[in-house]
C-alpha cells in the first residue's frame, strides 16, 4: 500500500499538478521547469526510505519513516514554491482566465 501511495500516486499528483498549471497558465506543457526532475526524484528517493529499507534494515525504522516523510514534504513545498508564482500571474499567452 505504502508503495502505491509513495512511489505511484505521489508522482501522479504532482505529474497532474504541475501539468495542469503549465496549461492553465498558457505555458507550454512539454516544456516544465527543469528542477521539476529533481522534484521527481525526491519522490522516488522517499519511496525507496519507505518501503524497502525499512525492511531490510529494521532496526532504523523510525529514521527511515521520518526521512522518507521529510522527502515527501520537501517536494511538496518546492512544487508550491516553484509553481505559485505562475498561478499568481497572468497567463503569458494573454488569454483570458
Amino acid at each position: 500500500l505504502h508503495a502505491c501511495a509513495f512511489g505511484g500516486i505521489g508522482m501522479v499528483t504532482i505529474g497532474m499538478m504541475t501539468r495542469v498549471a503549465l496549461g492553465h497558465t498558457g505555458r507550454n506543457v512539454f516544456t516544465p521547469p527543469g528542477t521539476l526532475r529533481w522534484i521527481f526524484a525526491l519522490l522516488g528517493i522517499g519511496a525507496v526510505t519507505r518501503v524497502p529499507l525499512p525492511m531490510f534494515i529494521p532496526g532504523l525504522y523510525v529514521w527511515w519513516i521520518s526521512v522518507s516523510m521529510l522527502l515527501w514534504a520537501v517536494a511538496f513545498a518546492w512544487v508550491f514554491w516553484l509553481y505559485l508564482p505562475m498561478l499568481l500571474a497572468p497567463r503569458v499567452d494573454g488569454a483570458p482566465g
